[in-house]
């Protein structure tokens, strides 16, 4: 049986990602930006590739 993951909830190769601009948005729809509850983080606090294609 082979295992198959979605892209977005692959892990990202990079690491070092930041979210301001979507915080900001987040923050001006008074809506709470959790990482981990958008994907953009998984549950071992990895970025995803979602991460990465939400990210500055």
């Amino acid at each position: 049986m082979i295992f198959q993951e979605d892209f977005e909830q692959m892990r990202s190769l990079e690491q070092d990602l930041t979210f301001l601009s979507a915080k900001t948005e987040f923050d001006e729809s008074n809506i709470p930006f959790k990482e981990k509850n958008l994907g953009i983080q998984n549950q071992d606090s990895i970025y995803t590739n979602l991460g990465l294609l939400l990210s500055d």
